[in-house]
């Protein structure tokens, strides 16, 4: 059987390699340069590592003792911290974006989808090495799950023009939300790192959507009326009862045919970052 660690280390870059043809897929069909693409992917990576790195000497003191030599050793003391990889890609993406003259949201909009399929990708491998350990597989298989069910509703939502960094806000909202749970059991005081992330997503969400509080208030209270009227109909018309009855019925069909979806897209990514991880060795643009 395959060590765990040494199965991190064949996942993780396989995972890595896949998003990133992924990405230069999308952005290609965006007419961008496989140039720049490249070199974003690298600035990135590089802003990864080294706010990754930083952030996890700044939040496990008890690991690091404040030590710069455990700082730089990577391989003997702690680990990369996630959120500082995805703090360190936007701060020196949107550093390299502004120097290369290309929209921001719209290029890390690109690299949205590619992020969580290559998160898929490695949570179903911790899903699938916890099994055959026969360790509990609890967390994988709800970030399994949960990144499955993102990566359907980016799909989804692509069907319609969106604008400039609505499924990078999505993104950013919908994984400090997932994240909060496990870390509030097994760190509470690291459950606030999440904050920021999903404070930024809606503002800036907001704010690119040229929204009017105004009006979304309104909104909400007729929705919020809506459904206390839809209640009131439901308990008191035996036709409405019977319609919910239904819908209950046959939800395991529609969240089933779903599933079903969901799977094709998935199978269909991959098989579109193989082929073009051919074409790119056989030297096709």
């Amino acid at each position: 059987m395959i060590d765990p660690s040494v199965a991190k280390l064949i996942v993780v870059p396989i995972a890595i390699l896949l998003a990133s043809f992924l990405f230069w897929r999308a952005g290609r069909r965006e007419l961008f340069e496989s140039s720049l693409l490249f070199d974003f992917l690298i600035v990135s990576f590089i802003g990864s590592l080294i706010f990754a790195r930083v952030f996890d000497f700044l939040l496990f003191p008890d690991i690091y003792h404040w030590s710069l030599k455990r700082l730089i050793f990577v391989n003997l003391y702690g680990s990369f911290n996630l959120w500082g990889a995805l703090l360190g890609a936007i701060i020196l993406g949107q550093i390299y974006a502004k120097l290369a003259k290309v929209n921001f949201w719209q290029i890390f909009d690109l690299g949205v989808a590619p992020i969580v399929f290559a998160a898929i990708f490695i949570s179903a491998s911790q899903v699938i090495d916890n099994f055959l350990l026969k360790r509990e597989i609890g967390f994988s298989l709800y970030y399994f799950i949960c990144y499955f069910l993102i990566f359907w509703f980016l799909k989804r939502l692509e069907s319609k023009k969106r604008h400039h960094g609505f499924f990078f806000c999505f993104f950013l909202t919908l994984v400090s939300i997932l994240n909060f749970l496990p870390l509030v059991l097994k760190d509470l005081g690291q459950s606030f790192i999440v904050a920021p992330f999903f404070i930024f997503g809606v503002v800036a969400w907001y704010r690119l959507a040229k929204r009017k509080v105004r009006a979304d208030l309104k909104m909400i209270v007729a929705v919020c009326l809506l459904i206390l009227l839809k209640t009131q109909r439901i308990l008191t018309s035996v036709r409405e009862a019977d319609s919910f009855s239904r819908s209950i019925v046959l939800s395991p069909l529609v969240l089933a045919k779903s599933l079903a979806v969901g799977v094709k897209l998935l199978g269909r990514e991959i098989i579109f970052s193989l082929w073009g991880l051919v074409e790119v060795f056989r030297g096709r643009k």
